[in-house]
């Protein structure tokens, strides 16, 4: 009978089945110890476990370090002349205001960060070229005399004074000009001449001339204006009527034109109908405003000459001309040469960065610049 070996088969089948059943619940159990093991939060989370977050994504503790100090930005510096960024160096130095006939050979004039034109008594006129760099210049020039009006608005822009003597025949007393004023009259080796008349200097022998005169080239203090600059971040200033070209009769010998040039944002200067050109460099001679002030003159007669003087030291009206287009404006000025230039309203003239120009003429001339 084969009852006995059929229940043995039937007991292995179990067995076998009960083995297999036993190993694959022992495997699951340990995949899933396994993946709670790897799921458990590392020490950064586990001190995160209320919700907090790590921003370092690290889990150290930065509350005992020093926060990073911020960089400062780089300091900027502006020539105190033309309201234009600059370096350091040329921020603080004393311009240097030479005299010039603007009828001769020019040179070194289109360095000029302000210049100021004045009439005289033959009808011819006298330019004051006022700069904050001029060591790297080879050629300054022709120099002229000076006068007391032209030697106050020297000073009253801070320079120092750079000119062959003086031909004043009128006395100034109130006019104090010591330690900024450079007489290359009185102090030789330090000019040449050529073609017998026309005087020149250079960057060199001026830096060596006040060195060896004791003057300071430091600017103490950034020199007063009589307007303030446009912010940078503002727009442009601009006046009511059109200015292309301007034209300023001094006297029937002597005209000064300037003509805007759109591109450069500038207007570039003519003499009697020719173009004046920096032969340094051959540069045009362009700035970016023109200020035209009628100021009350006189002319002292005296046994052997006369003399124009210009009161630039009173007040009038005049124009504000920039970017194409002009307004009117007012100007006034101390005995101490203090100047000061306002709007028709009354409020202190804005105007915008850059070279400028002044131009005095007689109060009887008002009828003698034209715009177009």
């Amino acid at each position: 009978m084969n009852t006995p070996k059929t229940n043995s088969y039937a007991r292995l089948i179990a067995f076998f089945l009960v083995a297999v059943t036993l190993i694959c619940a022992f495997g699951f159990a340990a995949n899933g110890w396994q993946s709670d093991t790897n799921n458990e939060p590392d020490s950064g989370e586990a001190d995160n476990v209320n919700g907090e977050t790590d921003e370092n994504k690290d889990g150290s503790d930065d509350t005992d370090k020093t926060p990073e100090e911020p960089i400062a930005p780089e300091p900027k510096f502006y020539n105190p002349l033309t309201g234009l960024e600059t370096n350091e160096h040329s921020s603080i130095k004393k311009p240097l205001a030479f005299v010039m006939n603007p009828l001769a050979p020019l040179y070194g004039i289109s360095s000029a960060d302000l210049a100021i034109e004045f009439p005289i008594e033959d009808g011819t006129t006298r330019l004051l070229s006022i700069s904050q760099d001029t060591a790297n210049l080879g050629k300054i020039g022709s120099l002229a005399p000076t006068r007391g009006y032209i030697s106050n608005l020297a000073k009253y822009f801070g320079s120092v004074l750079v000119s062959t003597g003086s031909d004043d025949t009128v006395r100034y007393d109130s006019f104090d000009l010591s330690g900024s004023s450079f007489n290359l009259s009185e102090n030789s080796g330090y000019h040449y001449t050529e073609y017998t008349h026309f005087v020149y200097t250079n960057g060199d022998l001026i830096s060596a001339g006040l060195a060896n005169s004791g003057i300071s080239s430091v600017q103490l203090s950034s020199p007063a204006l009589p307007y303030k600059f446009v912010d940078i971040e503002d727009s442009p200033v601009k006046g009511e009527t059109v200015a292309i070209s301007v034209a300023l009769t001094f006297s029937e010998a002597s005209s000064t034109e300037f003509y805007y040039n759109s591109t450069e944002n500038s207007y570039t200067l003519t003499k009697g109908g020719a173009e004046k050109k920096d032969l340094l460099n051959d540069k045009e001679v362009a700035f970016e405003n023109l200020f035209i002030l009628f100021a009350d003159s006189i002319t002292y007669e005296g046994k052997d000459a006369s003399e124009l003087v210009m009161n630039t030291s009173g007040s009038g009206e005049g124009y504000y001309v920039t970017g194409g287009t002009c307004m009117k404006i007012l100007w006034s000025a101390d005995v101490s040469g203090n100047m000061i230039f306002k709007t028709e309203s009354g409020e202190i003239l804005t105007v915008n960065r850059g070279t400028s120009y002044i131009g005095f003429l007689k109060a009887s001339r008002t009828d003698d610049v034209k715009f177009s």
